[in-house]
């Protein structure tokens, strides 16, 4: 049997989970949350920008229809649109510049 991974897979296989942890323990963007991780709210950006999503209602619908195959990426829960506004508004955005300056 085939294996092929989704373009979204591969795009995260570029980027190394230790660093990434690393750096969600320096800006401490984990403090407050309980269920959506840094690293879930970065997947489901990820997913928004490379299938050209343009509101968090078609996010929220878009990831929500993948989400068996996101478990194996880090997204284990249900994503709402208003937890995803609330860590855009909430969340520091220097630990996806500082990421961006690692990868």
């Amino acid at each position: 049997m085939n294996n092929t991974n989704t373009l979204l897979a591969q795009m995260l296989d570029f980027i190394p989970r230790s660093q990434f942890q690393k750096l969600v323990k320096e800006h401490g963007t984990e403090k407050s949350s309980k269920s959506f991780t840094s690293w879930a709210h970065f997947t489901t950006m990820l997913f928004a920008q490379l299938s050209g999503q343009s509101g968090l209602r078609s996010i929220e619908d878009g990831i929500n229809q993948q989400r068996s195959s996101l478990y194996h990426l880090g997204v284990s829960t249900e994503v709402k649109r208003s937890t995803i506004a609330y860590a855009n508004e909430h969340r520091d955005a220097s630990l996806y510049e500082d990421l961006f300056y690692a990868v």
